[in-house]
C-alpha cells in the first residue's frame, strides 16, 4: 500500500492474511511497474490452513515468473525467516525490513533496506532501488532505449485524433 500510495490491499497483524496474488500497476520514477503482493513464504510446520497453503504455492509461482522479487521482513529480522530461501532461489531480490517504525534503534543488517508503511521511512529508497534494479540492462546498455518504439494501427490512429484537437 506504500508503494502505491493507496489502500489497495488489506492489512493485518496476523500471519496468513493474504491469500491471493494482487496485482498493482504503478509508475516509479516514470516507468510503468506491475507489482504483485502476495502471501507471505512461511516455513511449512508454522502453516495451518490449507488456503494458506495455497495462497504460498501462488507466491512461490509469481516469484518465479518475476523480473524482481522484493522480500519483505518483518522488523526486527529473525533468522529463523525463510528469505534465505526467496535470496538463494531468485538472484534478482531486494530484501526489505518492514515496521521500522516498531524498532527505529534497531540496525538492519546488510543488503536489508529498512522501511515504515506508517512514517513513509525508506520507502523513496525502496522505490529508487526497484528502479535501477530492473533497469540495470538499461544503464549498461543505453542504446537499448534508442530507435523507433514500435505502435499499433490503432494508437497511431488516437494519437492523430489527439493532435487535430
Amino acid at each position: 500500500n506504500a508503494l502505491a500510495g493507496y489502500s489497495r490491499n488489506i492489512v493485518s497483524h496476523e500471519p496468513g492474511t493474504t491469500r491471493d496474488a494482487v496485482e498493482t500497476r504503478m509508475v516509479l520514477d516514470g516507468w510503468e511497474v506491475d507489482l504483485i503482493d502476495t502471501a507471505g513464504i512461511r516455513e511449512a510446520e508454522t502453516v495451518h490452513s490449507e488456503s494458506e497453503k495455497q495462497g504460498i504455492q501462488k507466491a512461490l509461482r509469481a516469484a518465479q515468473f518475476a523480473d524482481l522479487v522484493v522480500n519483505v521482513q518483518p522488523s526486527p529480522f529473525h533468522s529463523s525467516s525463510p528469505s534465505h530461501v526467496v535470496e538463494n532461489a531468485y538472484p534478482k531480490t531486494i530484501c526489505v525490513l518492514s515496521k521500522h517504525d516498531l524498532t527505529p534503534d534497531h540496525t538492519s543488517p546488510e543488503g536489508f533496506v529498512s522501511t515504515s508503511a506508517c512514517t513513509g521511512h525508506g520507502i523513496q529508497k525502496l522505490m529508487n532501488l526497484i528502479v535501477r534494479s530492473l533497469l540495470a540492462d538499461v544503464a549498461n546498455q543505453p542504446e537499448l532505449l534508442e530507435g523507433p518504439v514500435p505502435f499499433t494501427e490503432r494508437q497511431v490512429r488516437y494519437l492523430k485524433t489527439l493532435i487535430q484537437t
